[in-house]
């Protein structure tokens, strides 16, 4: 679907629900690195699979045509890994060391959150941060026009915005309020989270990429068009990424939710997941499976007929994550729908 998208309708970005830095400068190395090394430097975990090689080897591939696809991430979420370091050791390694090091204490700090205990010293660490990366966001703007290698406009607006990133992410996101001790994430944390990728989307849309049509790869979650109106069992309030958009952007959109009939999915941590198939006969899965092909899209922005009988209309079910019942009008959330009638546990790099 991206290389139909890029090649005859001119998507020339495909934005990944994944590090803005991680990805942002793997977009700048991928012809320098292999293309497994940039999946893993660029994307989450759990999307580190044979078939998303495959994807990188044609986003490097077209990278030197005439008509060349970027890759680019809106997430907040730090992915401990080494790519900052692998981006600024070309300029400098003592630079790139200090990035590294405090990108491991960053992480160290959000993980044990994450992990629902926010620490009794929690602000003062906030602060040395705060304060590290105000220094090297400094020390990059002194140093970068002297480094021998030359780095475009586009570029430092993009790492001068990694740093301010982190600096947002620890005075407005990783607080206090929003990790309780033995909670871990809250709802007001996933809210909050999902504002920071809707205003890194509308930067990379207005300020890196102005001109060009984007390809969004996320969650369900994050793409429906409304989902803090979507019940679900737990009543779990979600104001997401594409509902907090302006309202001249969310025009522009075409989102499309991706579904399982049966078979075997993973969680993060790539634990098996079982896709449970019980589904009712007004859920999208089961709707969908009906003309039985292995994959069916199904395109539901179009005007319903005079007896208003589209079932996309009414209100159905369908499982998150294959598991998990949530209750909405689907025409509400999507302009299209894709369903696997067979899902299989990927095979990981």
């Amino acid at each position: 679907m991206i290389k139909f998208l890029h090649e005859e309708l001119d998507y020339n970005v495909v934005a990944f629900e994944s590090g803005l830095a991680e990805v942002g400068l793997t977009n700048e190395m991928i012809l320098d690195i292999s293309p497994d090394q940039s999946m893993k430097n660029g994307i989450l975990g759990i999307w580190h699979t044979d078939h998303n090689v495959d994807l990188f080897t044609y986003f490097k591939e077209q990278k030197n045509t005439s008509n060349p696809i970027q890759i680019a991430g809106f997430d907040m979420q730090p992915h401990g890994n080494n790519s900052l370091y692998d981006y600024f050791v070309q300029f400098d390694a003592t630079f790139a060391q200090k990035v590294q090091d405090i990108e491991l204490d960053y992480d160290n700090f959000i993980r044990v959150m994450e992990a629902g205990d926010f620490p009794e010293d929690g602000e003062e660490k906030q602060q040395a941060l705060i304060a590290k990366y105000e220094s090297v966001l400094n020390e990059w703007n002194e140093l970068h026009s002297s480094f021998k290698k030359d780095v475009n406009e586009d570029v430092t607006k993009l790492i001068e915005r990694i740093f301010s990133l982190r600096i947002r992410s620890l005075t407005e996101n990783y607080i206090r309020v929003n990790y309780p001790n033995g909670v871990g994430f809250t709802n007001f944390a996933n809210n909050a989270r999902d504002k920071v990728m809707s205003d890194n989307l509308v930067w990379l849309l207005e300020e890196m990429y102005p001109d060009e049509k984007f390809i969004l790869w996320a969650h369900n979650a994050h793409i429906m068009k409304k989902n803090s109106i979507v019940k679900n069992e737990y009543n779990y309030v979600l104001v997401n990424m594409i509902e907090q958009l302006p309202a001249e952007i969310k025009e522009q959109a075409y989102g499309i939710g991706l579904y399982m009939h049966s078979g075997n999915s993973a969680f993060n941590d790539r634990s098996v997941m079982p896709v449970y198939s019980d589904h009712k006969v007004n859920s999208v899965e089961y709707l969908l499976h009906q003309p039985g092909y292995p994959v069916s899209f199904l395109n539901i922005d179009i005007v319903d007929d005079e007896n208003n009988t589209y079932w996309w209309n009414s209100e159905a079910t369908s499982k998150s994550l294959g598991q998990y019942e949530e209750k909405y009008i689907p025409s509400e959330q999507y302009d299209g729908l894709i369903l696997i009638e067979e899902a299989n546990y990927p095979s990981y790099r």
